[in-house]
């Protein structure tokens, strides 16, 4: 139990030192990116594809609209989650304000810059196939279960 605490502890430390001291991935705070902002707002109605290019996404890197609220000045305020090859960056939003025209009237949040050169082409192989991971699922829940003779039915499996 220590040996899990303490390398979890390690683990966190090291990638947020990866993450802070420009050793790969760097945090890009988007209130001070002016350039980024007057871009955005030089233009008319942007889509989600032309932001994330203004914004200097990479192809596989995407924004996932977390969630959206008008407030009392019709200002509509979204809050998106950074992703990279679909998996979610956790802690950090880029957070998106645009007028009733649909303009952008402010930009912050934070956006992860770098990711690839963190990250192995390897790294984002998965160990097991959808069908092998099912199996083991399987096979696990049924040597774990007290009732030894109970036919099992798993719903929303594949095969």
């Amino acid at each position: 139990m220590k040996k899990a605490i303490l390398y979890g502890i390690l683990t966190v430390s090291f990638l947020f030192m990866f993450v802070n001291f420009g050793l790969g991935a760097t945090l890009v705070y988007l209130s001070q990116e002016k350039q980024v902002q007057s871009q955005l707002s030089a233009m008319q109605a942007p889509s989600l594809s032309s932001m994330k290019s203004t914004l200097g996404l990479g192809a596989q890197e995407d924004l996932t609209l977390l969630n959206q609220r008008t407030d009392k000045n019709n200002i509509t305020r979204f809050r998106y989650n950074q992703r990279y090859k679909d998996i979610p960056i956790w802690g950090y939003h880029i957070l998106v304000a645009k007028n009733p025209a649909g303009n952008v009237v402010g930009l912050s949040g934070v956006k992860v810059a770098g990711i690839a050169a963190d990250i192995p082409a390897n790294a984002m192989t998965a160990a097991l196939t959808a069908q092998s991971a099912l199996s083991k699922m399987k096979a696990r829940h049924i040597t774990n279960s007290p009732i030894s003779d109970q036919n099992w039915v798993f719903e929303n499996q594949v095969s």
